[in-house]
């Protein structure tokens, strides 16, 4: 389990990436589209993972409109996207994994290499760099109105492996294939979570040797992350 400043720091860094994506509505509707098609269909009771994208895009303040016409299927939004992984390295050996939704993936990954190279890293074959990382649920709570203790005991009754924590926010850790029931499971008794998402966990942390590789490293995860495609954006430095 990774330390808490290790945490903090990804956290940080996540959170910055949060508020530029959420000037781009078009990102919250495809993850919305891939719940979609991947959770169990529309019926927001029934799909986790739907009620969790459906928050996230309303926290972004994505119009309700364009919402409802996605949930109703009767917008150009609704096309076939798939979800595809992207791996490769960049400063100083650092490893990356770049989750994409997209409905052409030729597009995709021609875009994706490009921007690798010209910000001084590789795009891999697949498995040459996920091996370094161990695909987990995650599950995101503010606790600034849930009981932190009571949540985690509840938590790992329901199956939560890991935790973390980071002032007001608990991080819990599960098994992939047990998500959506766990996140169900704490929905009915502490309300909905920020964020259920699937993620790619490193199984070490490294630092890297100088400020400049840093800035390299910050330079390349930002214009992988500004990609329309780009959904997630995984590394394994502290």
């Amino acid at each position: 389990m990774a330390g808490h400043s290790q945490f903090k720091n990804i956290m940080h860094r996540k959170h910055a990436q949060d508020a530029k994506r959420s000037k781009v509505f078009g990102k919250f509707l495809r993850e919305i589209s891939v719940a979609i098609q991947e959770g169990g269909g529309r019926d927001l009771t029934a799909n986790t993972a739907l009620r969790a994208a459906v928050a996230k895009a309303k926290q972004a303040n994505v119009p309700n409109a364009n919402i409802a016409r996605l949930l109703k299927g009767s917008t150009p939004e609704d096309r076939v996207y798939e979800s595809i992984r992207y791996e490769g390295l960049g400063p100083a050996g650092s490893a990356l994994i770049v989750d994409i939704i997209t409905d052409n993936r030729n597009r995709s990954a021609c875009d994706i290499r490009t921007l690798f190279h010209k910000h001084g890293g590789r795009m891999t074959e697949a498995n040459t760099v996920a091996f370094m990382f161990e695909r987990k649920g995650m599950i995101l709570y503010e606790t600034h109105s849930v009981s932190k203790e009571a949540l985690i005991l509840f938590a790992l009754d329901a199956g939560i492996q890991d935790t973390e924590e980071a002032d007001d926010t608990c991080v819990l850790f599960c098994p992939l294939e047990q998500l959506h029931q766990i996140a169900g499971k704490l929905e009915k008794m502490f309300g909905s979570s920020k964020e259920v998402q699937a993620v790619w966990w490193p199984h070490h942390w490294i630092e890297l040797p100088d400020t400049e590789s840093y800035e390299k490293l910050d330079q390349l995860r930002a214009a992988l992350d500004h990609h329309d495609d780009v959904h997630h954006v995984w590394d394994n430095v502290v």
